[in-house]
């Protein structure tokens, strides 16, 4: 390939370097998340990292989110970045949608992940007792939580004339909707078992959930212990791999990790 000598007209741009990383100082490669401010109702929150708050972060964006009892994360999607998601306490129940129109709702438990490709629409709740959190990982940086296209925000925005006639409804059905994002909302406590949705939708041919810290880890060490899964144990992860580090307090963990596209995410437990 012919080339000008300008590190841009090459096509293999891998040892280009990177601005962040090419000065005397190195780039800071921590934020302190949970100190951030986000969005909070009540004792819900979610907050997040993105290239604005963690520049280097160009891979990958992330969200810590509670929810009380009762909370829901309303039904949204997000068309730049898929969402992997694991779970730290407490009791998460999931609902979501493919471009197909075929439904999955699922409880997951401390040491659970999801998966939700780029577009399928979702609603997360706090389906337990007690309050609920889990971390949110987005295979990109640019991405943010707080720019997402939400329901309330779409039903806000649309004449109550073109709602009854899509649903079939009475005008009046939607004098009470939010005229904004309502981001989180406060309900009852979803029933133990979830019911199904109804209609002509039917079930994903890919299940979104995986027990990670059910299965066996993936390797035992001195230690500590590692827990991974990717695609090949998660099809429906197609662009995630995930790794959950048990460490043995006062110990380091030296390792060289790699996924599919270039996205890692690591957890760590204490």
């Amino acid at each position: 390939m012919w080339q000008t000598g300008d590190p841009t007209d090459f096509a293999f741009k891998n040892n280009v370097p990177d601005p962040l990383l090419s000065g005397k100082e190195l780039p800071t490669f921590k934020f302190a998340l949970e100190q951030s401010k986000g969005k909070v109702m009540g004792g819900s929150f979610g907050k997040e990292a993105t290239v604005e708050q963690l520049p280097i972060s160009k891979g990958i964006a992330g969200v810590s989110m509670r929810l009380e009892p009762g909370v829901t994360r309303e039904l949204h999607w997000h068309a730049t970045a898929a969402e992997w998601a694991f779970v730290l306490e407490g009791r998460v129940r999931t609902t979501t949608l493919d471009p197909l129109g075929r439904s999955e709702i699922n409880d997951f438990d401390p040491g659970d992940v999801w998966y939700f490709p780029r577009g399928y629409p979702h609603a997360l709740s706090c389906s337990g007792n007690e309050p609920c959190h889990f971390i949110l990982i987005f295979d990109n940086g640019y991405f943010s939580e707080f720019g997402t296209f939400s329901i309330t925000d779409w039903l806000g925005h649309a004449s109550q004339k073109l709602l009854a006639k899509n649903f079939g409804l009475p005008e009046a059905t939607f004098d009470g909707f939010p005229k904004e994002e309502a981001y989180f909302v406060k309900g009852t406590v979803p029933p133990k078992d979830a019911i199904p949705i109804q209609g002509a939708l039917s079930s994903s041919p890919e299940t979104h959930k995986y027990r990670l810290l059910a299965q066996e880890p993936h390797s035992i060490h001195k230690f500590g212990r590692e827990w991974r899964v990717g695609a090949g144990r998660f099809p429906v992860s197609q662009t995630m791999t995930g790794v959950v580090l048990d460490l043995e307090t006062g110990r380091l963990a030296r390792t060289a990790l790699a996924s599919q596209r270039g996205r890692v995410a690591i957890h760590c437990r204490r």
